[in-house]
């Protein structure tokens, strides 16, 4: 966004200019104490002034704020706070009416934990959180698990209670990344069992029973932060994001 000088706002007409007593009307500045000259300005948004500024602030946040994310309707550009903002919208049209679903691919783990990244430090500071979890989890019904050892738990939850969008969110690339860690791991078990015979391939389901029984091992995929907000995601071992 262009800043404009106190003159630049005078040529558009959005500023109201106020010159000290010691400036004349014709703009031209009285002497002061040994011979110096003092001009003192004050500068004053207008309303339109300010709906400008603001109307620009807001597009430069939904450009950050828009991706391009792998859906069941293909390859779909989102906003994100758009997306996730809660909504009592009704959708009577069937399935081709809801909003595309984010499939668990890296692409869209990346997209989210690069929002998250940006959005996180500015509503830690707005709730005066001067440092993050270094993990998250979520239990079996959803809800958010915070370390124990973290002494700013409360203030953290309610940032999140607060903000729905984000919460909404973090919640979205646990699930994202339990899944693609569950892919992976299907993967792998489909190459090291090629060739093998039934007794090797029961043998190796003994290793994998995690796929069978629907629990990911607690290692698949973690969810970290770095102090001042930016979000981590490991999916087995590795980070992807």
């Amino acid at each position: 966004m262009q800043v404009l000088s106190a003159k630049g706002y005078d040529v558009y007409g959005v500023a109201n200019r106020s010159v000290s007593a010691g400036t004349s009307i014709a703009g031209q500045s009285q002497a002061s104490t040994a011979g110096t000259t003092v001009v003192q300005d004050s500068v004053t948004l207008s309303p339109q002034a300010r709906e400008l500024a603001a109307s620009q602030a807001a597009s430069q946040v939904k450009t950050a704020a828009t991706a391009v994310f792998n859906t069941n309707k293909g390859d779909v550009e989102l906003d994100i706070e758009d997306y996730f903002t809660p909504n009592h919208k009704t959708f009577s049209g069937g399935i081709d009416s809801l909003p595309p679903l984010m499939m668990p691919t890296q692409n869209n783990i990346n997209a989210l934990a690069k929002h998250i990244s940006n959005t996180l430090p500015g509503l830690m500071s707005n709730y005066d959180i001067p440092i993050a979890p270094e993990t998250i989890q979520y239990d079996n019904r959803g809800q958010l698990v915070l370390p124990n050892d973290y002494p700013y738990a409360d203030e953290f939850t309610q940032m999140l209670d607060e903000n729905p969008a984000l919460a909404r969110e973090l919640g979205t690339v646990n699930a994202l990344s339990s899944h693609l860690a569950g892919i992976q791991r299907a993967a792998q078990f489909q190459e090291e069992s090629q060739g093998m015979s039934d007794s090797e391939i029961a043998a190796l389901m003994s290793r994998y029973t995690d796929l069978f029984n629907g629990q990911h091992s607690a290692g698949d995929f973690s969810l970290g932060f770095t102090a001042d907000g930016a979000l981590q995601v490991s999916v087995n071992g590795e980070l992807v994001a």
